[in-house]
C-alpha cells in the first residue's frame, strides 16, 4: 500500500520583466494584427520615429536583463525568508494597513454620495457629468490616498498566508478584506460609467495571486478565459448603455464616434456585419467587438496625431504625467499648477495616447529618456522584489504599467499614480514593522522594548 505524499504549498513566483514584454508584445499584437481599422491621416516619418525610440528606450533594459535570464517565471524561495509570519509587529502593521485602506473605502464613498450628493438613481451620464463639475474634497483627496494602501496589503498577506504552516481564519479574513477595499477602485468607475479601472485592478489581482503561487492549470486557464469573456460582455454593455442614453448606438459610435474618428473601418468588415442575412444579435455582437478593439488600438493613431498637433510650448516638465505629486508640491515651493489647464494641454483631451503620450506632453523629444528611466526603475525593482516581498507589490504595479504601454499610461490614468505612492508607502511601512524583533526575554514578560536591525541594508533578507 502506498502512502500518497504530503501536499506542498505552491512557491512564491514572480513573472520577470521579460514575461511582460511578450504578454504586451503577444496581446497588443494580436490586436492591432487583427485591427479591422485603417488609419485615416498619413503621419510623418518622424513621429513614428519618436514613437519607436520611445519603445526601445522603454524594453531596452528589459530585454537586456531578460536575456540573460531567459525565463518567463521566477520561483523564489529567498522571498519567503523575508516575511516573518510570526511577528507580532509585522502583523500589526498589516492590520494597520487594512484598516487605513478601509476607512479609506468609506471615505470614498461619504465624498461621492454626501459631498457630491450623487446618487443611485441617476443614470451613468449624469452621475459622470455631476462628478466632473463639483472639485475634490478633502474627504475624497484623503481617501484616494489611503483605498489603494489594500494592494501592498493584499500582496503581504497572500505571502504571509503562504510560508505559515497553518493559516488562520484571520489570515483568510485578512484576504477578503483586502479585496474588499481594493474594489472600491472598479466599483467607483462602474458607478461613474467608466471601464478602465475595471481592467486595470482585475490585473493587478490576478498578478497578486499568480505571486502567491496559483498554478496555471487547466482548471485556472478556463477560468481566466471566462473571467476575460465576463469583463468583455460587461465592458460592452456598459458603453452601450452609456450610448443608449444619449440616443446613439454602438455601431454608431464604431463609425463616427470620438475614439474612432481617426481611424477608417474596413470595407469587408462592414459588407459582413451588414448583410441582409445577419441576425441583429450577430451584428451587435460584431460591433461590440469592433468598438472594443478600436478601444484598444486607437492610442497609437492618438499619440502620432499628438505628436504633430501638440503646441511645443506648452510641455509641462512632469506636470501632467505625475500631476498628483506637481498638486502636492505646489503647496509647498513655488510651483505653479493648475489642474484644468493641466488636463487641457493635449490637443484632444481625455484621450489615450499610449505610456508615451503623457512623456512627450512633459518632455517633448526628450520622452525616451523619460521611457529609458521608467524601464531601468522597472528591472531595479524586480531585483529588490526578488530579494523581499515588500518591494513586490511595487514591482506588480510597475509590471501593469509595462504591460499596458501600447494602450494608455496607468501612472496618469486610472488612479494608478495613487496605487504607485500606495505600494511604495506600503513597501516602506511593511518593511519597518518587520525589522522590529522581540528582545529574548521569557515569555511570561511578554514584550519589552524593541530595536531595529543596524547592520543590515533596508531590502535585505532575513
Amino acid at each position: 500500500m502506498s502512502i500518497a505524499a504530503p501536499k506542498t504549498k505552491p512557491m512564491l513566483q514572480l513573472p520577470t520583466p521579460l514575461s511582460a514584454f511578450v504578454v504586451s508584445g503577444a496581446v497588443f499584437g494580436f490586436f492591432h494584427l487583427t485591427s479591422p481599422f485603417s488609419y485615416v491621416e498619413r503621419y510623418e516619418y518622424s513621429s513614428w520615429c519618436l514613437l519607436g525610440a520611445n519603445l526601445i528606450a522603454l524594453w531596452g533594459p528589459v530585454l537586456y536583463v531578460g536575456l540573460k535570464q531567459r525565463t518567463l517565471c521566477h520561483r523564489l524561495r529567498t522571498t519567503d525568508a523575508s516575511i516573518s509570519a510570526g511577528s507580532f509587529f509585522l502583523n500589526l502593521g498589516v492590520w494597520m494597513m487594512l484598516s487605513a485602506a478601509i476607512l479609506g473605502g468609506l471615505l470614498k464613498a461619504y465624498d461621492l454620495f454626501f459631498v457630491r450628493g450623487l446618487t443611485l438613481t441617476a443614470n451613468v451620464n449624469e452621475l459622470y457629468e455631476q462628478n466632473a463639475e463639483v472639485s475634490a474634497s478633502i474627504a475624497g483627496l484623503i481617501a484616494s490616498l489611503m483605498y489603494p494602501l489594500a494592494y501592498p496589503t493584499l500582496v503581504v498577506v497572500l505571502a504571509i498566508r503562504r510560508v505559515r504552516e497553518k493559516p488562520s481564519w484571520i489570515w483568510r479574513m485578512a484576504t477578503l478584506l483586502s479585496l474588499l477595499a481594493f474594489a472600491v477602485a472598479p466599483l467607483n468607475a462602474v458607478v461613474l460609467g467608466k471601464r478602465g479601472a475595471v481592467f486595470s485592478v482585475a490585473i493587478l489581482v490576478t498578478l497578486a495571486y499568480f505571486f502567491f503561487g496559483m498554478r496555471v492549470r487547466l482548471r485556472t486557464a478556463a477560468l481566466a478565459t471566462i473571467g476575460g469573456i465576463v469583463l468583455l460582455v460587461f465592458s460592452s454593455s456598459m458603453l452601450r448603455h452609456r450610448l443608449e442614453l444619449k440616443g446613439a448606438s454602438t455601431e454608431g459610435a464604431v463609425e463616427v464616434g470620438r475614439f474612432t474618428d481617426l481611424m477608417l473601418l474596413s470595407n469587408e468588415f462592414r459588407s459582413i456585419a451588414r448583410h441582409g442575412g445577419m441576425p441583429d444579435g450577430c451584428r451587435g455582437a460584431m460591433y461590440d467587438w469592433a468598438a472594443f478593439h478600436a478601444y484598444v488600438v486607437h492610442a497609437v493613431p492618438e499619440y502620432l496625431h499628438a505628436v504633430e498637433q501638440f503646441n511645443t510650448a506648452e510641455h509641462q516638465y512632469g506636470k501632467y504625467t505625475f500631476s498628483l505629486a506637481a498638486k502636492f508640491f505646489s503647496y509647498f515651493v513655488k510651483v505653479h499648477y493648475d489642474a484644468a489647464e493641466t488636463a487641457s494641454v493635449p490637443p484632444r483631451t481625455y484621450i489615450y495616447s499610449t505610456l508615451f503620450g503623457p512623456f512627450y506632453f512633459d518632455f517633448g523629444l526628450f520622452s525616451p529618456i523619460a521611457s529609458f528611466l521608467l524601464g531601468l526603475f522597472f528591472v531595479s525593482v524586480y531585483r529588490f522584489a526578488e530579494k523581499t516581498t515588500f518591494a513586490v507589490p511595487l514591482y506588480l504595479y510597475l509590471y501593469t504599467v509595462m504591460l499596458l504601454c501600447p494602450m494608455i499610461s496607468f501612472i496618469e490614468m486610472f488612479y494608478g499614480f495613487y496605487y504607485l505612492v500606495a505600494c511604495i508607502i506600503g513597501g516602506i511601512g511593511l518593511k519597518f514593522f518587520s525589522l522590529i524583533r522581540r528582545t529574548n526575554a521569557p515569555p511570561s514578560r511578554g514584550f519589552r522594548p524593541t530595536r531595529l536591525h543596524s547592520k543590515k541594508s533596508w531590502f535585505s533578507v532575513r
